[in-house]
């Protein structure tokens, strides 16, 4: 939807000013200190630029759980989607490990015989049996 497409965009947005900053910025930049302009549910003082960057961040994280939440309303799906999506990564572990066990298996047996038919090789001169 409309709504959900542009939330994420501007989530996305502000996580880039913040990335941008963070990539420029030097360890001097993170330990100066700053006064916060809008100091309404922001702690009084002031405060380093790491600190501020960890509320921005925290805020953001709590901000993209409850949109998350609060937007699935806008998408509704069965409950057997639901099930299905919230299964999806476990059905891939399970595939993966399965194909992964299967394999293992495959090449110790592989081993195990090549193994078995080597000595079989060597060893039959001292049995007396005469190979075409």
């Amino acid at each position: 939807s409309r709504v959900l497409t542009g939330m994420r965009q501007s989530g996305a947005e502000r996580l880039a000013r913040v990335h941008d900053f963070l990539a420029q910025a030097t360890d001097a930049d993170l330990t100066t200190s700053v006064s916060p302009p809008d100091p309404i549910g922001f702690p009084q003082g002031d405060h380093r630029v790491l600190f501020c960057f960890r509320v921005v961040l925290n805020e953001e994280w709590w901000h993209h759980r409850y949109a998350t939440r609060d937007l699935a309303l806008l998408e509704p799906k069965l409950q057997e989607e639901q099930f299905a999506e919230s299964l999806s990564q476990d059905r891939l572990f399970a595939r993966l490990a399965i194909f992964f066990g299967v394999l293992a298996v495959v090449l110790v047996a592989t081993g195990l015989y090549a193994t078995l038919a080597y000595k079989v090789v060597r060893r039959t001169p001292e049995i007396g049996v005469a190979w075409p």
